[in-house]
């Protein structure tokens, strides 16, 4: 999560290219690309929100952006419950024949 916030800091504050940054973390364009356009629509939406003005302290931004995401995880279903499911149907269709 660092390299995140790092790679922000050093587009805006530092004003470094996306190439340039690339070369000097090794990180691919692509990864450095997706970060830089997370943290631009943060700061739009919460622009548009009226959350915060053009002038903003950016670490607010940042931080939310780097940390861990959260995950709802009330709807998912463990694996191995599916695999038993499976092997109950086949079960019964095996009885059945």
């Amino acid at each position: 999560m660092k390299d995140k916030q790092e790679i922000i800091l050093s587009y805006i504050r530092d004003g470094k290219s996306q190439r340039q940054i690339s070369r000097e973390t090794g990180i691919d364009r692509k990864v450095i690309r997706k970060y830089i356009k997370k943290y631009e629509e943060k700061r739009r939406d919460l622009i548009n929100e009226g959350k915060i003005d053009g002038n903003t302290n950016i670490q607010e931004i940042i931080d939310d952006i780097v940390e861990k995401p959260k995950y709802n995880i009330e709807n998912r279903h463990k694996k191995i419950n599916r695999a038993n499911n499976y092997l109950y149907k086949v079960c019964k269709k095996l009885n059945n024949t």
